[in-house]
Parts: C-alpha cells; structure tokens; sequence
C-alpha cells in the first residue's frame, strides 16, 4: 500500500501465514526478509481467527527492522439458530419427514449436476417409503476421479441411466408436502432448487431441518458435527 505518489512510504496491511489453515503457507521471516528487501517499513499479520503468529512476528519485526501491525480477521456468526428453513406451524409429532441426500458431480449448485437421490419417508415414527435413484448428469459432464472415489459412482454407472428431467416428478411425488431433513441442507436444497429452476418448476417451499447447525446448537461441546459424529451422539 501506498499513501501517494509523492510519498514513499510503503506497508503491507494483509497477510496470511502458515498459522491461517488452508490459507497460508508463508512464515513472518519470511515476509519480513521479502518486505525489507522491497522498502516496506510496516507490514499487517491478519491470519484468520488465530494470533499465533504473533510471537514469530514480534521476532522477525525486531530482526529485520520493519514495524509489524498486530491484526485478525475474526469469524462473525449468528446468534440465532439458522436450522429452519420455511418454518410452518406443523405438529412435528404428526408430522411426515423425508430425509434425504444428494451426491453431485461437484459443490457448485450452478455448475454441477445431480447424479444421485436417495431418501427415507418417516411417519409417525416409522421409515414407511425408501428410493435411490441413479441420474445420468448429461452428455457434457463427466464425473472426476476424486467425486467417484467420494461416492463410489462413475461414469460408466450413469450411462444408461435417466436424466434428472425424467426423474423430477418421482422425486417431487416422494418428497410431496414432508418436511425435508437434511446434514447441510443448505447444499442439498440449493442443488434441488437449480435443478427445478432450470427444468422451468416451481420451487419448492416445503419446511427444511438443517441438521448440521442444529448439531452445533444441540451439542456446542461436540468437537465434529459430522454425520456420524451427529449419529453417536444421538447413540444411533
């Protein structure tokens, strides 16, 4: 960063080390040995939630003779529960659920496809209904390496396998008015929702659980809230 042209003052006001997990891979000698050689006379550590750098930083400031600038970029989240999407004055009791869950060629609810659909029917209690339909994701995408060591599913698995537009109104006449349960319901529904939006369908407005964020609510001691961390606590 510059404060003008006229000025020749120069300073870093955002970095990341080693200490920023999955996004830093850098030490603060290092980029102190690298600031000094360019001029700098400040440089800012903002690691993600963590201040661990600070003692390497303090060092390095000393050593190389550059100010450091102590600094965070803190995680905000909500203090309110978010597991409750389309909440409706429903008796849970008497409810139907169908709880689901998609594999995909990818995370990205835009660009990649559907190409499985499995999900339970539970009334009053009891797993009444059960489907898992194989999609074949189209001629112009192709399943990778890493998604079929994740899934178990390949190319070759899909071939001959319906679309996603022959297998909409089966998955729509199983879901019907239940609410829909899902572990990180928010990726699921968003690929549901695209692929309705890009059938030309109506979305669907039926009440979600998000069992992921109600883990962290229920169980804020639990160190993992995956499924089957979620599952043993729940002694299943």
């Amino acid at each position: 960063t510059h404060l003008g042209p006229s000025s020749k003052l120069k300073f870093e006001l955002h970095a990341h080390t080693k200490m920023s997990v999955m996004d830093g891979i850098g030490t603060m000698d290092g980029y102190l040995t690298l600031a000094k050689h360019m001029g700098h006379q400040a440089f800012a550590v903002t690691d993600h939630g963590v201040v661990q750098a600070f003692p390497d930083a303090q060092k390095a400031g000393h050593d190389h003779g550059v100010k450091v600038l102590y600094g965070t970029e803190f995680y905000m989240i909500d203090t309110k529960p978010n597991y409750i999407d389309f909440p409706s004055p429903i008796a849970l009791n008497a409810a139907s659920y169908c709880i689901f869950d998609f594999e995909t060629t990818g995370l990205s609810a835009r660009y990649d496809r559907i190409i499985e659909f499995g999900a339970v029917k539970v009334e009053k209690g009891l797993i009444t209904k059960k489907i898992d339909i194989l999609i074949n994701p189209g001629k112009d995408v192709i399943i990778s390496k890493k998604i079929s060591e994740i899934t178990n599913i390949t190319n070759r698995m899909l071939i001959h396998k319906p679309t996603i537009d022959a297998v909409i109104d089966e998955i729509l006449a199983f879901i019907g008015d239940s609410i829909l349960i899902s572990h990180n319901a928010q990726f699921d529904m968003a690929f549901l929702q695209a692929a309705l939006k890009r059938l030309g369908r109506p979305t669907l407005t039926n009440p979600v659980i998000d069992t992921l964020p109600l883990s962290f609510f229920m169980f804020p001691e639990t160190r993992a809230h995956n499924l089957g961390a979620l599952a043993r606590n729940f002694q299943v």
